[in-house]
């Protein structure tokens, strides 16, 4: 069974770093002349995902024991709310894990890298 992003934890990316963008599984060739030649290369690619989420100290240690212990240390896909929709989506942590700083007053500004799996 596949697990859920924790209710505990902010539902909503924050608009100000949020992105996110086509999966691009074209692939591209140079021939001697002419121009570029496209063709698919896969029709099931990931489209990356970025958002921040601002958290508290407890919430942030929440999300860490998800990270280390329910996705075995962000191996593992997860469903997390559609930034646009709310609806659950399938991702995964991206290139990089989530990474925060400090906001101030107890608040954690968190990076999020997903991708969203087709």
């Amino acid at each position: 069974m596949v697990a859920s992003w924790p209710l505990t934890l902010p539902q909503y990316v924050l608009t100000e770093g949020y992105g996110s963008a086509f999966g691009d599984g074209r692939l591209r060739s140079q021939p001697d002349i002419g121009p570029p030649k496209v063709r698919s290369r896969s029709s099931a690619m990931p489209e990356p995902l970025q958002g921040k989420v601002v958290m508290t100290t407890d919430q942030l240690a929440s999300l860490r024991t998800f990270i280390t212990t329910t996705l075995l240390k962000g191996t593992q896909p997860f469903t997390f709310p559609d930034p646009v929709t709310g609806d659950p989506i399938l991702v995964r942590f991206g290139d990089r894990l989530p990474s925060w700083s400090y906001f101030g007053h107890r608040k954690w500004t968190v990076d999020l890298s997903l991708e969203v799996m087709p």
